[in-house]
């Protein structure tokens, strides 16, 4: 059975009352925007929509971020940009820390290694 993104926000918005501001360390994968139709969630969403949708989900998640928490979000290239403009006016602009870049590849880096013993 697959949820709906409206059954996600009610589950989060739940976890607001008992746990506001107590969260260290939030990590959300939302959809990328690829059209793509996956069995968990919808990944089509109209680009118009997409920064909206994201916008109420992340001010909810800052509501459960701690203090001194983090929060990481695995995006790609479809959205990431708008995504950092929304994360530095919900978050701040100055507690950006960074970001990862991940190249994939055919095989692994670790099949890769010469490794000799």
């Amino acid at each position: 059975m697959t949820s709906s993104i409206e059954d996600k926000l009610l589950a989060l918005k739940a976890l607001e009352q008992e746990y506001t501001g107590q969260i260290d360390f939030i990590y959300i994968d939302p959809p990328y925007n690829t059209e793509s139709a996956l069995e968990y969630y919808d990944d089509g969403f109209e680009h118009s929509i997409w920064p909206s949708m994201m916008k109420y989900r992340l001010m909810l998640l800052k509501t459960l971020l701690a203090h001194t928490g983090a929060i990481f979000v695995h995006i790609d290239d479809n959205e990431q940009a708008y995504l950092k403009v929304l994360m530095d006016e919900i978050f701040g602009r100055k507690d950006f820390c960074g970001q990862f870049v991940w190249e994939k590849k055919k095989k692994s880096f670790f099949w890769m290694l010469n490794i000799t013993t």
